[in-house]
């Protein structure tokens, strides 16, 4: 994932990096390699690929968390503010006057 881990938006990554594990995971069943084997090419083995790019589809999943937990903070936020404008232009309405 490297130094554009957080670029972009934080579901779209996630998506790539399910992807990834799929194509791992794919290419593990089609070319019927074992989880140690060292494909053509490339320095990791099946097994440590996939471990790599779980990794990098739970960070993205954390990063997906904790936009929704911010969306959720700004949304509880906004509600409180429309509900205190109320009151400043309605006071007798909540019992304020």
């Amino acid at each position: 994932m490297g130094q554009f881990k957080d670029e972009g938006s934080a579901v779209m990554a996630l998506a790539e990096e399910c992807a990834e594990v799929i194509q791992h995971l794919a290419k593990l069943e089609r070319f019927q390699g074992g989880w140690d084997e060292i494909p053509p090419g490339k320095t990791k083995s099946r097994w440590d690929m996939v471990v790599e790019e779980m990794e990098d589809l739970l960070y993205q999943w954390k990063r997906v968390q904790d936009e929704r937990e911010e969306s959720i903070q700004w949304a509880e936020r906004a509600y409180k503010l429309e509900i205190a404008q109320r009151a400043l232009e309605n006071p007798e309405d909540y019992g304020l006057v």
